[in-house]
């Protein structure tokens, strides 16, 4: 049996969070892992990316999320990723997903970001943070400020304390209220009595 590399548990907690759960693009429901090492997950609208210690002997494979998660069972610190005859993590064997994987490299926010304002699901703000727990986020930091980039571009999320990670959202598309008609809407509602 060869090692491959090795994950800590808490990553691969975190990077659970962010790999799709029955979706149709059946290679985003794993965990992505990559030679040059990076561990990766996401749902399309959401990305964790992690380094792992990089390793030879073997291409870049998808751990499917249900192998993932009985390794995470184990309750140990680490798992290594392993193989022989067959792939395995923490010694669950598992048959790496059939399905190229995304290009993840080309949305991540490489500039500085504009600032500009987006909207992101406060869902997904949440699963940012938890992951970011997950890894040992200091208990001192509250959450975390999306480096936002604007309506149509994604933004970065990054934790002082945690250099090696970085979570990337999406914003989603809005029904058009402009800053005016949500000004109108405050006075508005400002303006009427309770009753």
């Amino acid at each position: 049996m060869t090692t491959l590399t090795l994950i800590k548990s808490a990553t691969l907690k975190a990077l659970l969070r962010f790999a799709a759960v029955k979706d149709s693009r059946y290679y985003l429901v794993g965990v992505h892992i990559e030679p040059e090492g990076y561990a990766v997950a996401t749902n399309g609208h959401i990305l964790l990316a992690a380094r792992i210690p990089a390793f030879e002997g073997a291409a870049s494979f998808i751990i499917p999320s249900a192998a993932c998660k009985l390794a995470l069972q184990l309750k140990v610190s680490e798992l290594a990723i392993t193989l022989k005859e067959q792939h395995a993590i923490g010694g669950i064997p598992f048959i790496p997903i059939d399905g190229r994987y995304p290009e993840w490299r080309r949305i991540v926010p490489t500039e500085l970001p504009s600032g500009k304002p987006g909207h992101y699901s406060p869902k997904y703000l949440q699963t940012v943070v938890d992951a970011f727990r997950d890894m040992g986020m200091a208990k001192s930091i509250e959450g975390i400020e999306p480096m936002m980039n604007g309506a149509d571009s994604a933004a970065l999320a990054v934790c002082e304390n945690i250099p090696d990670a970085i979570a990337v959202l999406m914003p989603y598309r809005t029904s058009g209220l402009l800053p005016g008609d949500a000004v109108k809407h405050v006075k508005a509602f400002l303006a009427k009595p309770a009753g």
